[in-house]
């Protein structure tokens, strides 16, 4: 739904809260940046710039989230929320957003599925990289002495960029410290919120 630069305004008037600061890709010029339960929304140059233009509150609107969380350490930056008109778990990024509420589930190529041991790890990696459309064929997983682990394939003969033809491929994986549920149900909201959770670290 297509929302309106007042219906925005209300929003941030009633939700959130306004900080200046200067943005480093701008020559330190003074910003005006939003924030929600002390997570970050987005900025601006001035707040009718960011009434005008801001897509991560119409998110928010649209899906009537009304709290806020951060998965990053890093950062502060807004990526999950609750919803509760539809008792919904939402994360996002720039790349796109998705719900989570019980019953939801998560299979083998979702965003938020999390690979459950070290072999559905190197399949899923090398689904990912080399599958079906990707131009290359024979992928295959081998750690060299150094101990790094790489996915080694050649790309197929056919592919547009003719100097790749026939060259090998090369990848370098990293295992995961921690495995995830591999395909799983919501039994709960709660897994609902780590299923949000995982959505939005996998598609930042």
């Amino acid at each position: 739904m297509k929302i309106m630069p007042s219906v925005r305004d209300a929003f941030i008037k009633e939700h959130c809260t306004l900080s200046i600061e200067p943005c480093e890709w701008d020559n330190g010029k003074e910003w005006i940046s939003v924030y929600m339960d002390g997570c970050y929304l987005t900025s601006g140059y001035s707040l009718t710039k960011i009434i005008e233009d801001s897509s991560v509150v119409d998110l928010l609107i649209n899906c009537g989230i009304g709290k806020v969380e951060s998965v990053y350490e890093d950062s502060r930056v807004a990526c999950v929320g609750f919803s509760k008109d539809n008792n919904t778990w939402y994360g996002w990024s720039h790349r796109g957003a998705c719900g989570f509420t019980i019953g939801s589930e998560v299979k083998k190529g979702d965003v938020a599925y999390n690979p459950a041991s070290k072999e559905d790890f190197e399949e899923n990696e090398l689904a990912f990289w080399c599958g079906e459309d990707s131009g290359i064929v024979n992928a295959r997983i081998e750690t060299n002495t150094d101990g790094g682990t790489f996915i080694i394939g050649m790309w197929k003969e056919d592919i547009p960029n003719e100097k790749m033809r026939g060259k090998t491929y090369l990848h370098e994986i990293h295992y995961p410290e921690t495995y995830g549920r591999g395909e799983w149900k919501a039994e709960s909201l709660e897994d609902a919120h780590q299923m949000a959770i995982d959505y939005a670290k996998n598609i930042g």
